[in-house]
């Protein structure tokens, strides 16, 4: 594709990307984010499991450290999801490139 094609057709793109179109699909994108601190439905319900096996509620010191751990597990758990998807990026990617050279391979065969 030409540079001039290229440029055409990314504004032709453009212009059909302008973001929801429906009064629902707009008050889907205006509605806040989770707030900072919450926690995603499937480790809200772990924490819960977790918290469930506990004799007694926490006090004092072990609530803090109790907090922490929960903190540290949330982190955690972005990190995993965040490492899932790039790591699914990168398997797209390789496939992506294993079938342009199998198919650059073919050609060059094809034309010997």
């Amino acid at each position: 594709m030409s540079d001039g094609a290229r440029v055409l057709a990314n504004r032709a793109n453009g212009r059909l990307s302008t973001g929801p179109r429906s009064p629902a699909g707009a008050a889907a994108t205006d509605a806040p984010s989770a707030p900072a601190g919450s926690f995603p439905a499937a480790l809200e319900a772990r924490i819960e499991r977790l918290a469930s096996r506990l004799p007694r509620p926490p006090e004092g010191p072990q609530a803090e450290r109790l907090a922490e751990l929960v903190r540290s597990l949330a982190g955690l758990d972005r990190y995993e999801r965040r490492t899932r998807s790039r790591f699914k990026a990168a398997i797209r990617a390789f496939d992506e490139a294993s079938s342009f050279w199998r198919s650059k391979a073919n050609l060059d065969e094809q034309n010997q």
